[in-house]
């Protein structure tokens, strides 16, 4: 147990600092909405229309979680080549290991 010690003492505080840190904002944070913090923010023009709906927070998160995963696939299939040292793969992304 005195093994993990200095891991549960990094997750709480690692955990009290991520709630420290929300509540201080919370707490901090100004509270009076204006009706140029809800408008859109669009690139400072003047919006011609208005749109019918916002686009929601998921659309944002699926769209940065694309790309996360498809720069790390980039990097471990360069780090697979390099490992693998040259031996041929087939479809799957397996080698030939004989």
């Amino acid at each position: 147990m005195l093994d993990w010690l200095p891991i549960l003492v990094m997750l709480v505080v690692a955990v009290g600092f991520a709630l420290a840190s929300l509540g201080a904002s919370y707490i901090l944070s100004p509270k009076n909405a204006t009706p140029e913090k809800l408008a859109p923010y669009e690139c400072g023009i003047f919006p011609e229309v208005e749109p019918s709906q916002r686009f929601p927070v998921k659309f944002y998160m699926v769209a940065m979680l694309y790309i996360v995963f498809d720069i790390e696939i980039i990097f471990l299939l360069q780090l697979l080549i390099k490992l693998l040292d040259g031996q041929e793969l087939n479809l799957c992304g397996q080698s030939h290991l004989v």
